[in-house]
């Protein structure tokens, strides 16, 4: 275990996200071609702190409300485990692919074009960015359940808006964490 500031972090995480942060080559050409993807390239520590982990927890308990009392434990825990808050976001994109880690690395094209990922609840599903100079999108698809997420730069912050939906919820979950950059961060 690594601490960083307040966080802990398993070696191999920090391993991945230095390898990540702390590009060179890729960086400076995406630099050189000034592209949308430049503005989210960096760490990011979680700094929401207990606000936005409550506002998550009120926006599950809103999900599960309405559902049968057999099945919202079950519902709620599942989305509970399955949307936990990320200590830390490293972005990094080359020529042709950006990476998003969070609790593992999620790499497809920048060009928009879908591949199949296992996301860190253990499923398959087919993932795609779509970045603009206002936001970076990341859509999670499968089986009737998925993420359309995005982020956004704000004030030197990055947020986080997440949203997630499956067939089997009566509505959409949504909440918004923030990021601070990380110290020694490759962030321009």
């Amino acid at each position: 275990m690594h601490n960083f500031g307040r966080h802990r972090f398993p070696r191999r995480l920090m391993l991945c996200m230095g390898s990540i942060a702390f590009i060179s080559g890729p960086a400076a050409l995406a630099a050189a071609e000034g592209r949308a993807v430049d503005a989210y390239l960096g760490a990011y520590l979680f700094g929401g702190e207990e606000a936005e982990r409550r506002a998550r927890e009120k926006a599950i308990d809103d999900v599960v409300s309405s559902m049968n009392p057999l099945v919202r434990a079950i519902a709620r825990h599942q989305l509970d485990e399955g949307t936990a808050i990320p200590p830390m976001v490293a972005i990094a994109a080359d020529a042709k692919n950006l990476t998003i880690t969070d609790f593992l690395p999620l790499t497809a094209p920048l060009d928009g074009s879908s591949v199949r990922v296992k996301t860190y609840g253990g499923n398959e599903m087919d993932l795609s960015y779509d970045v603009t100079s206002e936001r970076l999108l990341q859509r999670l698809t499968g089986d009737g359940k998925g993420s359309k997420s995005f982020f956004t730069v704000e004030k030197g912050k990055l947020k986080h808006h997440v949203h997630i939906y499956a067939k089997e919820l009566p509505k959409d979950l949504e909440y918004v964490l923030t990021y601070s950059t990380a110290p020694h961060s490759a962030r321009r």
